[in-house]
Parts: C-alpha cells; sequence; structure tokens
C-alpha cells in the first residue's frame, strides 16, 4: 500500500525550502500573515489597497493562493484558566473565572475559526542541470513577493531552511482532520527507489 501512495503523491522531495515534484516542477511557499484591514484608517486601507494592486502587477508569474481555515480550538486556554480558578482565594474572583469559561464555551467555540495564507509559485525545469537556476528564479520572486506585500504591511514567511515546517503545512491541508488528532512527528521526504 505504501508504494501506492507513493506512486499518487506528487512530491519528489524537500530541500531547503524548495519542493520537488515529480513533473519536473520546482515549487515555494510563502505564509503571508494578514493586516487587519477593519482596524484600519480610511487612508491606510486606501494605501493597503493601492500596494496589494501593485503587488498584483509586480508579479507577472502565476501564483496560488491557499487558505487553511481551521475551527479553533481554545481547550489550552480554558484549561490555563481552569488551574487558576484552583489558586484563586477570591470567591467572586473564581466566580466571574468560571462565567468566563461559560461564556467562552458557549460562544467563542461556535465562531472561533484560525485561518492561514499561502502563496505558492512553480518554475519549471525545462533541462537537466538547470535546477540552480531555477531555484535562483524561485527565490527572486520569492523577494518581489516580500517586498510588495511588505509594503501592504503584510509579514511573509519564508520556508527556507525549515522543511520541517513546510512538511507540517502540507501534512496539515492533505489531512485537515487527522492532522488535529495525530501530530506529524518524523517524516522521511526523500523518496527512495
Amino acid at each position: 500500500m505504501q508504494k501506492a501512495i507513493k506512486s499518487w503523491f506528487l512530491i519528489k522531495k524537500i530541500e531547503n525550502g524548495i519542493i520537488e515534484l515529480k513533473n519536473g516542477k520546482l515549487c515555494k511557499v510563502l505564509e503571508v500573515y494578514p493586516v487587519n484591514f477593519s482596524l484600519k484608517s480610511k487612508s491606510e486601507q486606501e494605501s493597503i489597497l493601492y500596494q496589494y494592486k501593485n503587488f498584483l502587477s509586480v508579479c507577472d508569474f502565476n501564483i496560488q493562493i491557499l487558505v487553511q481555515s481551521k475551527k479553533g480550538n481554545l481547550d489550552n486556554h480554558i484549561s490555563v484558566i481552569e488551574e487558576n480558578i484552583k489558586k484563586e482565594k477570591s470567591l467572586e474572583t473564581k466566580k466571574l473565572m468560571q462565567e468566563y469559561i461559560n461564556m467562552i464555551k458557549k460562544e467563542s467555540l461556535k465562531n472561533a475559526i484560525s485561518k492561514k495564507f499561502f502563496i505558492i509559485f512553480f518554475v519549471v525545469q525545462d533541462k537537466k542541470g538547470y535546477k540552480e537556476h531555477c531555484i535562483l528564479e524561485l527565490n527572486e520572486k520569492a523577494l518581489k513577493i516580500k517586498e510588495t506585500l511588505d509594503k501592504c504591511g503584510n509579514y511573509v514567511k519564508d520556508f527556507d531552511e525549515d522543511n520541517k515546517e513546510l512538511i507540517n503545512m502540507i501534512y496539515t491541508y492533505l489531512n485537515p482532520i487527522t492532522s488535529d488528532i495525530q501530530r506529524l512527528k518524523e517524516v522521511d521526504y526523500e523518496y527512495k527507489k
């Protein structure tokens, strides 16, 4: 069964934050931390929109935008409050803390959603031996994206050398339900023939 999964899976190898696909494409992923647009003033919003328009015109190559949405998990937050209730001496404070927990359980858990945003882009290796050139092209594109989105107020994270984080992102994308229950521990990301 493991052999059948490997033949279906498109990733050949992940190295230095670059995904090499079996079809010869090289792929790079950047995580974009969003700006809270609604909290900005009207002039700041106009500036962000102008810079975003600039981002779209500067990126004269194909990109994909991936949004990962997950139902928020506030269990850790609730357990910290419950531990603090045990330590609290004031009955009134304990009561307020318990009411806060009840409110979180009743209201927030229905609506709590976390989102992550990713930009994905590719380069096709047309000939053998040009891999270094393609990697350089990918990194130049990443720099363009970072510079233009930085002007919008976004922080852009590159998975340069942290393959584990990139692999975890791919695992979470491919296994949205399982990834909440079973964390990714160790993975061999280079296939052996």
